[in-house]
């Protein structure tokens, strides 16, 4: 999903090196020659006000990670939560963020296919 955000410098890549999809878009970047700063969500989880910053203006269940474990512990998919409700959750949980996200210029990347990626990045 790409979205239109508040300029930014270069391409920041938030990942989790644990997670493959997140391997792979970070193997992507280096194997394309795509200079970029990261940041390990393990190390480094996203607080609540980098969240509500990366969110601003749009919905917080398109962060949400629905094929992850904690997902289902929780019963989110019976569960409606307010926009505020899942950032606060996705802040105490982080394996719920979907990932990786990837910022370019203006815009936001959530998640990675190749396809969808790569004309973008290397445009």
């Amino acid at each position: 999903m790409f979205y239109n955000r508040q300029r930014n410098d270069g391409i920041l890549l938030y990942y989790k090196p644990s997670c493959f999809i997140s391997r792979r878009a970070r193997e992507f970047l280096i194997k394309k020659g795509i200079t970029f700063k990261e940041r390990n969500l393990e190390k480094h989880p996203l607080k609540e006000d980098e969240l509500r910053r990366l969110m601003l203006g749009h919905s917080a269940e398109e962060f949400i990670l629905k094929t992850c474990k904690k997902y289902k512990e929780l019963n989110l998919e019976n569960e409606y939560l307010t926009g505020e409700e899942m950032l606060k959750l996705i802040a105490k949980e982080p394996s719920l963020l979907k990932r990786p996200i990837i910022l370019k210029g203006d815009d936001i990347i959530i998640g990675y296919s190749r396809k969808r990626v790569e004309p973008y990045l290397t445009a």
